[in-house]
């Protein structure tokens, strides 16, 4: 299994060894730049601090916003079953708990 992001928004599923990705709409057109997952829990962030939270192995992502964070750029997450961490520019960490 894997899971990939990119450009405007784009996330790819694969549940096979990577011959088939299936494309995911998250409903953003934001550069995504790091994703991770922990179980049933998905996390990807990026450009303009956006943020997307999974709770279904990345089926769907519901946005998180943060409007004091709108100008931050998100380049790192990491999941863990109950919560996301994500990292980015001026040592911006942002924590959301999941459940």
């Amino acid at each position: 299994n894997g899971i990939a992001t990119g450009l405007l928004g784009s996330i790819y599923i694969t549940e096979d060894g990577g011959l088939k990705w299936k494309n995911i709409d998250a409903g953003i057109k934001s550069d995504l730049y790091s994703i991770s997952s922990s179980g049933d829990v998905v996390c990807a962030c990026g450009s303009r601090a956006v943020i997307l939270i999974s709770t279904d192995r990345g089926t769907s992502f519901e946005p998180v916003t943060n409007p004091e964070l709108s100008l931050h750029w998100l380049r790192k997450a990491s999941a863990f079953p109950d919560r996301c961490y994500f990292a980015g520019m001026n040592g911006v960490v942002v924590k959301v708990k999941i459940r």
